[in-house]
Formats: C-alpha cells, structure tokens, sequence
C-alpha cells in the first residue's frame, strides 16, 4: 500500500504542481473564494467525488466512501488568501491587485485534492470514510465555526480530524509534527483614539492621537515582556497604524490594528484587560 501511494504521489504530483499555480494566480480573500471553490469543484467532479458545496457561504465538504464500514477521518485544507500585493517575478504570480496567498492556504488546497486524488482511487482498499474540507475564512473572519455549526462533523460522524500547514523554514519532504497544542489561538484588535486635531505649528491646542497611539504601542510591549510569564508564549503585534493625510496637520484621530497570539484563553484575556488598562490611562 505504501508504494502504491508513493506511486500515486509521484504521477499526480505535475496535476497538483498546476491546480496550485492556478489558485495562487487568483487569490481571494475571506468568504469571497468563488473562483477557488470552482477549481475544487471542478477536480472533485473529474474524480467523481460527491460533494457540498457552498458551506459556510464558499466553503466544500466532499466525502470519500471506503469499501469496508469503518470510522471517518476528516482532511482539512483553508482556502483564502491575505490582503497584501505580490512583489514577486515567477510566472504565477498574482493577478488580483491587493491579494497574495502569502500564507500558502493554494498549496493546502492543492495538497487536499491531491490527497483525494490518491484516497480516491484505492478506496476500495479503505475501511471508513474519508471527508475533505476546504474551509474559507481562515484569515480573520473565521470559516471553521461557521462549517461547524452547519453540521460538518455528522453525517457521517467525524471520528479523527487532521489538518497541516506549510512551513518555509523546514524543506520540502518533510513532516513535522509535536504533541499538545502547535499553533497558537489568534485574537484580531481594531483600536480608535479621538483627540482633537489642529495646524502642527500650534499643537498645544490639540489632544493629539499620535503621541497617544506611540505611547500605547510601546506600553503594549511592556505586558508581554513584563506582565507575562516567560513560561507561557504570547505575542502581541501591532501590525497597522493609519492617522491623517497631511505632514503639517495634527489628525483628530488614529487606528491601530493589530494581533494576540496565545495557546491560552485566559491569558489572551488578561492581556486584552492589561490593553484597555493601559489606553484608559
């Protein structure tokens, strides 16, 4: 059985090579991967794998039947790209101005139909189920509820659920794997400081926003590197700050968006607490 997978691999390999080329050429952002879930479906109907679609309004949940009764392993792949131009030069770059699949999520869905490809074609050696799903959202919005709460676990019963992620550090053939938790639970923030605007010559009559939001990035720092255990990991990224279009006015308000990353609810709170502590001061 080894083999005959390896075998598999290695004739399918050229077909998944072009399916990620072509979703990393149009990459759509969260809960808008029409185009990408076409390419799904298309390869999924040219296997003749049933499927649903439109879960989680672009999601694809396809299932994979063994011959023999047995339990039903879940395969899940994300679908959605991140709001940044491509700077690179290869042939496939980007075409979408604005969207890049700098996360990989085209190689994922690439991956899972290749996976089907294989799974597909020795399910009559297979005691079980296997579903396939291409989950959208993953970057924010969040598409795993969603296809949750839409009852992607029954029907059948989901008894073991796996997922993977790319990771450019390591090189390509290997699998790296950890027990306990590997990646970390993300916390989006969107922050608006209101001062009061005024000329940058007479900033004395002004409550300006910007020194308020240096002041808050900085102390954020402090809460990570001072408030929290070195024992528990935790990051706190402020990644956009956007106030004012003119270099001589002093804006009357400014945004800071940014990201918690913690293995730990409790303590993303406590952070999220020491935040509203720190901008209430």
């Amino acid at each position: 059985m080894k083999k005959r997978i390896h075998a598999l691999a290695k004739k399918n390999l050229e077909k998944v090579r072009a399916i990620r080329r072509e979703l990393h050429q149009y990459p759509e952002l969260g809960f808008q991967e029409f185009k990408t879930a076409q390419v799904i479906k298309r390869e999924l109907d040219s296997l003749g794998i049933p499927y649903q679609s439109e879960v989680a309004k672009t999601g694809v949940v396809a299932l994979i039947e063994g011959k023999n009764p047995g339990k039903t392993v879940l395969l899940r792949a994300d679908m959605d790209a991140l709001p940044i131009n491509e700077e690179t030069e290869c042939d496939y770059k980007s075409l979408i101005p604005g969207a890049m699949h700098a996360c990989g999520h085209d190689g994922h869905v690439a991956g899972l139909l290749g996976a089907a490809m294989i799974l597909n074609e020795i399910k009559d050696e297979l005691s079980g189920n296997v579903k396939l799903v291409f989950q959208p959202a993953e970057e924010g919005p969040g598409g795993a509820k969603p296809m949750i709460d839409e009852g992607i676990l029954e029907n059948p019963k989901v008894d073991a659920a796996y997922g993977c992620h790319i990771w450019p550090n390591y090189p390509a053939g290997k699998i790296l794997f950890k027990d306990g938790n590997l990646m970390a639970h993300p916390t989006g923030f969107d922050i608006e400081i209101c001062g009061v605007g005024g000329h940058g010559s007479t900033p004395e009559k002004t409550v300006d926003p910007v020194i308020i939001g240096c002041q808050a990035v900085i102390n954020f720092q402090n809460i990570i590197s001072r408030n929290i255990s070195t024992m528990q990991p935790a990051v706190l990224s402020c990644c956009s700050i956007k106030a004012g279009e003119a270099g001589n006015v002093i804006p009357d308000k400014l945004t800071i968006k940014g990201t918690i990353r913690t293995f730990d609810e409790n303590l993303t709170t406590e952070i999220l607490e020491r935040m509203d502590s720190i901008l209430n001061g």
